[in-house]
């Protein structure tokens, strides 16, 4: 189920004193199945752009496709879209409001018209696929830490078994181990399902470490886009752009700057850490 956006266009406020163009003739391919990163400074029309997927925004300018059709042609291929592009936004823990953990996650469903039993077998599938323990389900969301919160709310999204899951800023104000365990999920979640997911972030670490290819935007429009290894290679062109590349690649060439042989590629710590290791003992033996 591959979005497509042909010469994108949106401005706020069109025709007034304070119009602003937020997204100016992007065109776009994310394709079935990918792992996108979409990345770029505040205000560089990234949160402006994703929410025209489902049809959340309307284009000033150009079209978005939804699997080769333009979802706002008409209003039932509006309304698919939305079921079809399931949308996260940043802190989606204030969406809660239900009683119980189970019915927060079963609402969505109950508004496609599934039948009671239907929608709450969905949510707990859910629930329990982001990491929600059975023993929460009963529980009022609000009871909850921040990072299981998170998971209700996306648990809630993927409930409505959408074929995209679009995050944005999924991981803000969590701590690292919180972090670290929703973008696993997510992982996890897209490899059992075989859907498409488009990472918001400003973390440039969780991006590299999980994203197949990276979508950089800069003052409206994609600067850049391509394997994380490639995009985060062009370190003076990000830094342009008000971005800083993962802090593993400018330890990689300070590396090689004193005689290592770090690979392009390594993002993580971990990562980093072996090929040191490696090194240091290849140099042990001669």
């Amino acid at each position: 189920m591959p979005i497509e956006t042909i010469n994108l266009t949106y401005k706020y406020n069109p025709g007034a004193a304070f119009e602003k163009t937020a997204v100016r003739g992007v065109s776009l391919t994310i394709p079935d199945g990918a792992y996108i990163g979409l990345v770029g400074r505040t205000g560089s029309g990234k949160s402006t752009l994703i929410q025209h997927f489902n049809g959340l925004l309307k284009p000033t300018e150009g079209r978005v496709l939804l699997d080769g059709e333009d979802i706002g042609s008409d209003k039932k291929r509006l309304r698919d879209a939305r079921r079809r592009v399931g949308l996260v936004f940043q802190y989606p823990e204030q969406q809660l409001f239900e009683i119980t953990v189970e019915k927060d996650a079963a609402f969505g469903p109950s508004n496609m018209g599934l039948s009671a039993e239907e929608a709450i077998g969905r949510a707990r599938e859910s629930l329990r696929l982001v990491g929600v323990p059975d023993e929460l389900f009963g529980r009022s969301p609000f009871d909850l830490s921040g990072g299981q919160k998170r998971r209700v709310a996306i648990a809630g999204v993927l409930a409505m078994r959408p074929g995209v899951l679009v995050l944005d800023e999924p991981t803000a104000g969590l701590d690292p181990e919180s972090r670290a365990a929703i973008l696993g999920n997510i992982a996890e979640t897209r490899r059992r399902l075989g859907i498409t997911v488009v990472l918001v972030s400003h973390s440039m670490e969780d991006v590299a470490e999980h994203a197949e290819e990276v979508i950089v935007m800069s003052a409206g429009t994609v600067l850049t886009r391509g394997a994380p290894a490639d995009v985060f290679a062009r370190e003076d062109e990000l830094r342009a752009a008000g971005l800083a590349p993962p802090l593993m690649v400018s330890v990689a060439r300070e590396l090689n700057r004193r005689g290592f042989s770090i690979p392009r590629g390594v993002f993580s710590p971990r990562e980093m850490a072996e090929h040191i290791s490696k090194e240091l003992r290849d140099c042990l033996k001669t």
